[in-house]
């Protein structure tokens, strides 16, 4: 919307007037708009139903960013990100535990993990899972494995995370990892008995 006067430097200024309120509206817009529509990792596994063998068949929306970790303490789960970002936002990432009473196993593919306090993903106890198609970027380590957890990597990328890409806690963790990438790793790209 535009008001003429009959001063030429006048309509440039009103232009300018209304179109930074404009842009301003729309920025306004956006920011409230995903605000509003954010969902968190814990409610997309929270409304996933069964499927293909699993207790919690979580398919994400593509190129989406959802905030928050998970964990997970008994059940099959698969989470196929489609391209997402899980934001973990300096806390807690996705953990995995599982014991002789409560099984608990976690397949995901195609995620982006990212700024984790503590870890991107954690695999304790007796938990298992494959892990395929993921970055795991700037958390504290991207990928852990204790107790004696059992995991699948591959085709999977680790940059830039603070301490560590991939740590193994303890002897008795057992990984099986195939055509991933370390890099940029502040303390080293993987570590074994490695503090926890």
């Amino acid at each position: 919307m535009y008001l003429l006067f009959t001063n030429c430097n006048n309509t440039i200024l009103f232009r300018r007037f209304f179109l930074f309120f404009n842009v301003k509206n729309l920025i306004i817009y956006i920011v409230a708009t995903s605000l509003a529509l954010s969902i968190t990792l814990q409610e997309a596994y929270n409304e996933a139903v069964s499927g293909n063998g699993y207790d919690k068949y979580v398919i994400l929306e593509p190129n989406q960013i959802y905030d928050g970790g998970l964990y997970m303490f008994e059940g099959d789960t698969y989470i196929n990100c489609q391209g997402s970002t899980i934001n973990l936002n300096g806390g807690a990432g996705i953990s995995i535990f599982a014991d002789d009473y409560y099984n608990a196993t976690l397949d995901i593919e195609y995620c982006s993990v990212y700024n984790g306090e503590t870890y991107g993903i954690n695999y304790t106890g007796s938990s298992s899972g494959n892990v395929s198609n993921c970055n795991f970027i700037s958390n504290d380590i991207g990928l852990v494995l204790m107790d004696y957890s059992e995991v699948n990597l591959k085709n999977s990328n680790f940059m830039d995370n603070h301490t560590y890409g991939l740590g193994i806690i303890s002897e008795e963790p057992v990984l099986h990892a195939t055509y991933s990438n370390f890099w940029d790793n502040q303390e080293g790209d993987c570590a074994e008995n490695c503090p926890g």
